[in-house]
């Protein structure tokens, strides 16, 4: 509710209105070229003047969905009674008026309003979902698109000739009611349900007519509790209406079957439906008898709450995850489900009816998502592949816009900036990122994804780098086995190639040094039959490094380590040592890598700039 008002405002009847409702903002029109969008706008109009009527025609014209009410003195003209019927307001209330009256009406007229912008915005998402007729004083005056389609007909006359006339309309148009029954709309017998439902707002009858002969989820066996989704979407409208005139919170839990497809390769379509059955009635478990458990989509069923703050419904989602994850962890078949939590307090049903849509259909963008609304519940079930908890993660992640970091080794060089995942889509992400970190997936073509939510690391491939915008297209993601930089100190490759000998109980290797860093080297080698007896043996390393500090430029170095690691291939051997702690070197090396760290940085930075 907005109070409007030229410079000063002087009406007490408009403050007593105001102090009826839980809130209301005061502008002064004056200061203003335009005002927000809101339900009802109290106008006040002390002194009729041709400039400030074209001012208020122009700030209201537009608000054609909103209620507004004029509040003047006793004095009026032809120009005002204009103005109130082009911007059709509802009433003008002058001092003459009962205060409480006002009210009351404006009260009734906010709910009026309320509901019927709410019909029409059922009306449109149904529209091309579903088959349904709308009847006024008993006369057909809209008929769904759907229907249109599906029962070939053109025109209203048509929908009445070969669809009403195939059932006892009067009947559905007394009294709400439900039928299923063998009907022939399409020229050959088929099972429907037909529901009638009286509107609340004008009592417009809505017919809807569905096909149920091949639906086999509509009546799963022993649970009558589950509920249709226009019944869903009707108690969603009632609560939202509930919720304009009282204090609560309300809120939803989708609870989605994901691996339906993969089911059906294996089980009947009757195994599953009693597995889905039997999970369903674990979830009741977890819910207050009073709460609505309905059937949106065909894998998709809807929980709808009341006073949840959404922390607690977040928790209660968490909390019905992990009950069917106990439950379906010891069954035989094992749908795997996906719950998000929404908090819908402030959404309108349109928005509250189109995020639904977009998680049954598993589209859930950037712009539909507010992380203090929308989360998404993280199930990373032992029965999953790694292709499928990887999506589950990234999907979390990206849902509840949890930060992440990408993970680049450059020359040795550790590169772990912060990002975050702006776009996710079956098989890809966008992710932001830092300028250092781009130049480094450029050259590497690869990145590692780390965040507090995984369960391991997991590493990409990089498909695509949109310089102007920072944002990477990763695909091919896998789980990294072990730490994607288990190493304790950052550790450099030298900036030449850099021989060195691995003397040995048993002789000596000669190789090249990988990487090199304060306490550990890596080294390539020759293959060795006896590689694997190296391991926990102490060694000594010799080898001469660049130091600019020396007068030689160089320094020949030796150093006693323990082999911790080995691993060979068909031509090669990668040796790992740990440098014995405390040896006179130690400050040659901190040295060498500090000097080293730095070029590549520099060489980093040069890159960069190239590439942008």
């Amino acid at each position: 509710m907005i109070h409007l008002y030229y410079k000063i405002s002087t009406s007490k009847q408009i403050s007593e209105t105001a102090n009826a409702f839980e809130s209301c903002k005061l502008v002064d029109i004056s200061m203003v070229k335009s005002i927000e969008d809101d339900e009802v706008y109290l106008v006040e109009i002390d002194k009729i003047e041709k400039t400030l009527l074209l001012h208020i025609k122009k700030l209201l014209q537009s608000k054609t969905q909103s209620l507004v009410y004029f509040f003047i003195n006793d004095s009026h003209n032809l120009m005002l009674f204009q103005l109130a019927s082009l911007l059709n307001v509802k009433s003008i209330i002058t001092p003459k008026h009962d205060i409480s009256k006002v009210i009351s009406n404006i009260q009734t007229e906010l709910l009026l309003n309320k509901t019927s912008q709410l019909e029409n915005a059922i009306a449109k998402t149904q529209v091309n979902d579903y088959c349904f007729m709308i009847f006024n004083s008993n006369s057909l005056i809209f008929a769904s698109q759907k229907l249109y389609n599906d029962f070939n007909c053109k025109d209203l006359d048509m929908v009445k000739s070969f669809v009403c006339s195939q059932f006892k309309l009067d009947d559905f148009l007394n009294s709400d009611m439900v039928e299923k029954n063998s009907f022939s709309f399409t020229g050959f017998p088929k099972l429907y349900s037909i529901k009638s439902i009286t509107s609340s707002f004008n009592n417009d009858k809505y017919i809807y007519i569905e096909d149920i002969s091949n639906d086999k989820t509509q009546d799963i066996s022993g649970v009558d509790f589950i509920k249709n989704r226009i019944y869903f979407i009707e108690i969603l409208k009632e609560k939202i209406l509930e919720k304009s005139i009282s204090q609560g919170f309300i809120s939803i839990i989708t609870i989605q079957v994901e691996n339906m497809s993969n089911l059906k390769q294996y089980w009947s379509e009757y195994e599953i439906e009693m597995a889905v059955r039997d999970l369903l009635l674990q979830v009741e478990i977890e819910i207050e008898s009073h709460t609505l458990l309905a059937q949106y989509d065909n894998n998709l069923y809807l929980t709808l709450f009341e006073g949840l703050d959404f922390e607690s419904t977040k928790q209660k989602a968490n909390s019905i995850q992990h009950h069917i994850s106990s439950y379906t962890s010891k069954q035989k078949i094992k749908p795997i489900i996906g719950l998000y939590a929404l908090d819908i307090n402030d959404l309108e049903l349109n928005n509250i009816l189109t995020t639904v849509s977009d998680i049954s259909r598993e589209n859930i963008s950037i712009k539909d998502i507010d992380s203090k609304k929308l989360y998404r519940v993280i199930n990373i079930d032992n029965e999953l592949d790694d292709v499928r908890a990887i999506d589950i993660l990234l999907q979390a992640t990206f849902t509840n816009k949890i930060p992440i970091k990408l993970l680049n080794i450059y020359k040795g060089l550790c590169i772990n900036t912060a990002s975050t995942i702006v776009k996710k889509t079956d098989q890809e992400i966008y992710v932001t990122y830092e300028q250092l970190q781009g130049t480094v997936l450029h050259f590497e073509k690869e990145t590692v994804i780390q965040s507090s939510n995984f369960i391991k690391d997991i590493v990409a491939d990089v498909k695509y780098i949109d310089t102007k915008k920072k944002l990477a297209l990763l695909k091919n993601f896998r789980f990294v086995q072990g730490s994607a930089n288990a190493r304790k100190y950052s550790r450099v490759t030298c900036s030449q190639r850099t021989p060195i000998s691995i003397v040995h109980n048993k002789g000596t290797l000669n190789g090249e040094i990988l990487d090199i860093s304060m306490n550990s080297i890596a080294v390539k080698t020759r293959l060795y039959p006896q590689m694997e007896a190296l391991k926990q043996n102490e060694v000594t390393l010799n080898f001469t490094l660049p130091v600019s500090s020396s007068e030689e430029g160089y320094m020949k170095l030796s150093l006693i380590a323990e082999v911790i690691f080995t691993m060979c291939d068909e031509e090669f051997c990668k040796v790992v040592v740990n440098l014995d702690e405390d040896q006179v070197h130690e400050a040659i090396l901190m040295e060498y890598v500090y000097n080293r760290q730095k070029e590549i940085i520099v060489e980093l930075k040069k890159q960069t700039t190239m590439l942008n």
